[in-house]
């Protein structure tokens, strides 16, 4: 790489190689053999970029030779350059080389390393550079692995995608989760990348599974949000759940949801999930609505499973009445729907059955629509207490639906 010294006569050790500082320390004179000798040194760089930076370190020796009683220098001898540290939030170990004027990539260094990224490690390919002005950074690859990587507690991630890149883009993109299965295992893949200014991404694909793919396996997409300091701020999770299912097509999952999840780390940890389950058990079908909540600056928490607009449903029995509802001579249908919230912060009230907003106001039936209805009696404190209470607190219901038909002619 181009190397820039120190000004003459300065007594700093440091200057700039490829862009990056570096500083020199441990100077050796060694002889290798009785015509040729060198001056051996340590070269420490720092490889920074947009806030964010690790250490390298290589050993430098310039050689030089006896010819006709003459010195004349012989070679430059360089190591590879080894690089540990965080990354950001990643932790990298790995060997890099120089490159110098490269039409894509400019001045820079690029290597393979492994990478400790939030959701796990993978061999991935790494660039540290400087184009047009601007100074670029990435780390990143492609990696499906069959038996997979333990994360925790039997969950086990058997593909990746992504990484982390400041101002470089993905010229094909992230490799989604069919990509990614159809790679050789252990086999990682390079992703297509270039320098491009004031273009970044933390993001990555993930193939997760739990136990065993055929009992529980997940395609998710992991975004990432970094703060100026280089550290993580904040984490997106989203994508499909399938249990007893048929990987990778999935296509007769008995279980399958959609979740998005965000985790939050600044000011303060925040954690919020949506979560829509599906479930076909024989003849019953069941949609479960999860909504969960906890933190934040205001610090609060709930747990929904469905809420009063939004409820779990249930189709318990379904006889005679086809996909698009067209009923047969004889049918029969049986749904059941419910929901259960707790939490220091509660969905709306829903209104009330006419059966018991009639029993609450002494048989009056007086309409009870948000806060417009008439407070009489003690009923209204029940209504100004789930209305203003800033406790903890819960609400339930639930309710089933039979119906039935049968349609017949007599000939005579």
């Amino acid at each position: 790489g181009t190397v820039e010294a120190p000004a003459s006569g300065s007594n700093d050790n440091s200057g700039s190689i490829s862009g990056f500082g570096f500083g020199l320390s441990d100077f050796e004179l060694k002889m290798n053999s009785l015509t040729e000798y060198g001056l051996y040194f340590n070269v420490n760089l720092s490889l920074g970029a947009g806030g964010v930076g690790i250490a390298g370190m290589t050993k430098l020796g310039v050689v030089g030779a006896l010819s006709n009683s003459k010195p004349e220098f012989k070679e430059i001898d360089i190591d590879s350059i080894v690089v540990r540290g965080d990354f950001g939030p990643i932790k990298i170990n790995g060997l890099l080389a120089f490159f110098d004027h490269d039409p894509k990539f400019g001045n820079g260094i690029h290597g393979a390393l492994e990478a400790d990224f939030v959701v796990g490690k993978i061999n991935a390919e790494t660039y540290f550079g400087e184009m047009g002005g601007y100074d670029y950074f990435g780390v990143g690859g492609s990696l499906f692995m069959t038996n997979g990587v333990p994360l925790f507690a039997g969950l086990t991630m058997n593909g990746f995608g992504g990484g982390y890149y400041h101002n470089m883009e993905l010229v094909d993109g992230l490799p989604d989760s069919t990509a990614i299965g159809n790679q050789a295992s252990g086999t990682p893949v390079y992703l297509n990348v270039e320098p491009a200014r004031d273009k970044s991404i933390f993001a990555a694909n993930l193939i997760l599974s739990y136990v065993n793919p055929d009992i529980v396996n997940m395609n998710i997409r992991a975004g990432f949000e970094i703060n100026g300091n280089g550290g993580l701020s904040q984490m997106q999770l989203s994508g499909n759940g399938y249990i007893f299912s048929n990987p990778p097509a999935n296509d007769a999952a008995m279980i399958q949801g959609v979740a998005d999840i965000t985790l939050g780390f600044q000011p303060v940890a925040e954690f919020t999930a949506s979560i829509a389950v599906n479930a076909k058990l024989g003849p019953i079908v069941v949609n479960v609505p999860i909504s969960m909540h906890a933190g934040g600056v205001k610090e609060e928490y709930w747990f929904y499973v469905g809420v009063p607009d939004q409820r779990v449903t249930a189709e318990l029995l379904k006889i005679g009445i086809d996909s698009k509802g067209e009923k047969d001579a004889l049918w029969a249908l049986l749904t059941a729907n419910a929901y259960l919230c707790t939490g220091n912060k509660l969905p709306a009230f829903p209104p009330l059955p006419d059966n018991v907003r009639s029993f609450l106001y002494g048989g009056g039936g007086s309409q009870v629509s948000g806060t417009a209805y008439n407070k009489s009696g003690e009923d209204s404190k029940l209504f100004d207490l789930i209305s203003t209470g800033s406790g903890g607190g819960f609400m339930f219901g639930a309710r089933v639906d039979v119906g039935a038909g049968l349609d017949f002619a007599i000939f005579y």
